[in-house]
């Protein structure tokens, strides 16, 4: 058992700046799903991820519903990994308030922020900007 900042177990993702829950929402109902980017989804489709802790601050995180992994491709676009692909560690850290925190890729210095752009949005891999849509909260499922 490793020492971590969030016990793991399931969870739904949120981020503070936009309230809005984290998902993959419709997907195609393929087998293996396809490796859907993570994006801005409402309450009422909200949808749990698990964290499994790894060392330190390190964390596996996984898409309850579809079992596959949560990495992030080339162009720092967030998404599910395809079954098989290489697994990805993410650093949780405090944010800037009680209860929120910010999600960084180990191997780079990008953190996790909520997107708007295009047709639906998305979460990516920017900088640090210090503002709230790169803080999460992490709600019990």
């Amino acid at each position: 058992m490793y020492d971590s900042i969030i016990p793991g177990g399931k969870y739904c993702i949120v981020n503070v700046g936009t309230g809005s829950y984290t998902g993959v929402g419709l997907v195609p109902p393929v087998n293996p799903p396809p490796p859907s980017p993570l994006k801005p989804i409402v309450r009422i489709f909200r949808e749990a991820f698990t964290l499994e802790p790894k060392e330190g601050d390190k964390y596996i995180i996984a898409h309850k519903t579809f079992r596959m992994l949560v990495g992030h491709d080339d162009e720092g676009i967030v998404r599910l990994i395809p079954p098989g692909g290489k697994e990805v560690q993410w650093i949780i850290v405090d944010g800037y308030g009680p209860g929120r925190y910010r999600i960084k890729a180990v191997d780079s210095d990008k953190y996790w922020r909520m997107s708007r752009e295009g047709k639906w949005g998305s979460v990516k891999l920017e900088e640090e900007n210090g503002d709230s849509d790169q803080e999460w909260r992490f709600e019990e499922v």
